[in-house]
């Protein structure tokens, strides 16, 4: 965006929803706004189908709060990534963002590596080794999401902006992070972590859970990465929570937001029964345009006085290197 810190403060996300629904073509700053955020894209301007940029919805986020913007200080930062971060457990966990793109991303990765050695002597021949290639191949897959508010939005005011833009991208995180984790590469939906090929599998029951867990950890490491997170369920962190790591301790496997050393998160948008260890940096997600794609349905619910919106974001995601990954089922 080539807006002024002023301009982007200006900006109102709740103007720009009354004036999508009204059917007015131009005129207001928030739709002059859209109008030059097109062009500079070459795309044609639509007055009900506009594409909201990302910077214009994380600029309420503050680092006051872990339900506002606490998760942006200190991460690697692009605006998509800062504005899905807080609803995303594989943005929090290090999962590595590829913003804007406009076309399909092929990513070069290294199988096996090239093998070193060591001379006996000054004069020793090298002998040659290839390393084994491959590629991330990332294509748009194309997420949609309908809201409602009431046309009572008519009477919003400023301090309920940040809550409008939250509840969006709240929709849109958990969409994206369901897909990241276990989404199944099929009907349009990318390949997530649970399914992918060469991602380690495991077991974790209740004879050893604090065992079979250290033992996906050790996996992932010996497989040449440091786990940067787990990620479960709230119904499995439940059933951690009551199992000790040894018998006669006081010690849960999961214990506060942690197992063990590593960081621990649960979600609803994990599989059902799942358990993930591994190093998210090792995961890349991509996405497609400058923002979230945004339409205003003024009609359809008239009579009820509601305006529809429908969100559309084109992403893809991808394992650099699926032995940095294990999954277990959890019993």
């Amino acid at each position: 965006m080539q807006l002024t810190p002023k301009e982007r403060q200006a900006f109102s996300l709740s103007n720009l929803i009354r004036s999508m629904a009204s059917g007015t073509s131009r005129g207001t700053f928030e739709l002059e706004v859209m109008h030059d955020t097109a062009a500079r894209e070459n795309r044609q301007f639509d007055a009900r189908k506009v594409r909201l940029p990302w910077e214009l919805l994380t600029r309420d986020l503050s680092a006051t709060g872990t339900d506002t913007g606490a998760y942006l200080v200190g991460s690697k930062s692009t605006p998509v990534a800062d504005a899905l971060r807080p609803w995303s457990v594989a943005l929090q966990a290090g999962a590595e963002v590829l913003p804007n793109l406009t076309a399909n991303v092929s990513i070069p990765r290294t199988a096996t590596k090239q093998a070193a050695q060591w001379l006996a002597g000054e004069f020793d021949p090298l002998v040659a080794s290839q390393p084994t290639l491959g590629q991330v191949a990332l294509t748009p897959k194309t997420c949609g999401a309908l809201t409602t508010y009431t046309k009572l939005l008519e009477a919003i005011n400023p301090q309920t902006e940040a809550f409008i833009a939250s509840h969006l991208l709240r929709v849109i995180g958990a969409t994206v992070d369901a897909a990241i984790l276990g989404g199944s590469g099929v009907a349009g939906e990318p390949q997530g972590i649970v399914g992918t090929a060469g991602v380690g599998s495991a077991t974790v029951d209740a004879t050893d859970s604090w065992g079979d867990v250290l033992g996906m950890v050790q996996t992932v490491a010996e497989n040449g990465s440091e786990p940067s997170a787990i990620v479960s369920t709230p119904a499995v962190r439940k059933l951690l929570q009551g199992r000790q790591r040894f018998t006669s301790s006081d010690s849960p496997v999961w214990n506060n937001a942690a197992i063990g050393d590593t960081k621990a998160y649960a979600t609803t948008t994990c599989p059902t029964g799942k358990l993930i260890v591994g190093d998210f940096s090792q995961l890349v997600l991509a996405v497609w345009g400058s923002g979230v794609d945004l339409s205003i349905d003024a009609f359809t619910d008239w009579a009820t006085g509601k305006i529809t919106m429908r969100l559309l974001l084109s992403v893809d995601t991808g394992l650099m290197h699926p032995a940095s990954f294990a999954v277990a089922s959890v019993s």
